[in-house]
This record gives C-alpha cells, sequence and structure tokens, in this order.
C-alpha cells in the first residue's frame, strides 16, 4: 500500500492532477521546504493542510522548465496517504 501511494502522489503531482491531489493527500498533510536558498530563513513557514498543499504544488507546476527538487514523504500509519512532504530544490544555474 505504502509504495502505491507513493506512486499516485508523484503521478498526480507531475500531471497537476488535482482530484488524485485530493485523494493522496491527508487533510492535516504538511508541506516542508528549503526553496533552494531564494528566500530568507525568516520567510520559510511549513505549509499545513490539503488545500493549501494543493495551491503550493501548483505553483510548481505554473513552472516547468524550474529547477529539480528531490521529495521526502511520510506516510499515513496505515500507508494511503501522504501525511508530511519535504522538498528539498537544488538549482540548476
Amino acid at each position: 500500500m505504502r509504495r502505491e501511494a507513493t506512486e499516485r502522489f508523484v503521478r498526480a503531482a507531475v500531471s497537476g492532477d488535482i482530484a488524485e491531489l485530493m485523494e493522496v493527500l491527508a487533510p492535516d498533510v504538511t508541506v516542508w521546504t528549503d526553496a533552494g536558498g531564494k528566500r530568507k530563513p525568516a520567510a520559510l513557514h511549513p505549509v499545513h493542510g490539503r488545500d493549501k498543499a494543493l495551491r503550493f504544488f501548483g505553483s510548481y507546476g505554473r513552472k516547468g522548465g524550474e529547477p529539480y527538487a528531490v521529495l521526502v514523504l511520510d506516510l499515513t500509519p496505515d500507508g494511503d496517504r501522504v501525511s508530511d512532504v519535504y522538498v528539498v530544490r537544488t538549482r540548476t544555474s
């Protein structure tokens, strides 16, 4: 089940499938990011909740061609939803 949840998240995030993201993200999901060194540390805040997480991932989708990122996912105890996403962006230039 954990592998399936991870694959569902990746497919939905890459394709921009909002309905699938709604299904795979836990309602209380938190997204943590380092912003690729582009923001002051004081400006970085975790994104809490599914609606805010959807807006966050939607903003990444509109930036096609931007730097790559490494994602680490934590899943709910039953393994069917994503409870935390840790994003580490890397620069390509």
